[in-house]
């Protein structure tokens, strides 16, 4: 009998293992959505001529979370004028607040890649920096969106798949 309670516990934890990166793909996908939205907005709020913090404070005002957090504390560290650059104050506030998110890697280094670009560049040229990433970001969400499916499938069939082998091996 406790054999049998082991192994339904172990392949409802692989079916649940499977389900949760199903689902965590999903929210990476809504998490690039929003992103995107905030940097439409301060390329918005950057052509009409206000400062760079300005922008930021602002679009953090109607960001969703992880992000209205970062911005926020990005914000904050920017005010208090630490003597350090924005690339600087921009990673260390991305690494510190987007680590536990749904976003890749690649992503936050995307996002540090694009602070270190625009921290030292006139507000022309940061326009077009905001437009070429909003490109490469429009392509990511649309890769993304294209696998989302089939690897939502794929990841759900292994941990279900994954727990019947264990269970089987256990018998």
């Amino acid at each position: 009998m406790i054999k049998m309670i082991g192994i339904a516990a172990v392949v409802f934890s692989c079916c649940s293992l499977g389900l949760l990166k199903s689902a965590d793909m999903k929210k990476r996908l809504l998490q690039l959505r929003e992103w995107q939205r905030l940097v439409m907005l301060l390329e918005h709020e950057i052509t009409f001529n206000v400062t760079l913090p300005e922008a930021i404070r602002t679009v953090g005002s109607r960001a969703k979370e992880p992000f209205a957090g970062f911005l926020k504390s990005l914000c904050e560290q920017l005010d208090s004028y630490t003597g350090r650059s924005f690339s600087e104050i921009f990673v260390r506030e991305a690494t510190k607040h987007l680590e536990g998110s749904s976003l890749q890697s690649s992503d936050i280094r995307e996002l540090c890649q694009l602070a270190d670009m625009m921290g030292n560049a006139s507000k022309q040229m940061q326009k077009q920096i905001l437009e070429h990433y909003l490109e490469e970001l429009a392509l990511v969400i649309h890769n993304l969106q294209a696998q989302l499916p089939e690897k939502q499938r794929l990841f759900r069939s292994l941990g279900i798949l994954g727990g019947a082998f264990l269970g089987i091996l256990l018998l």
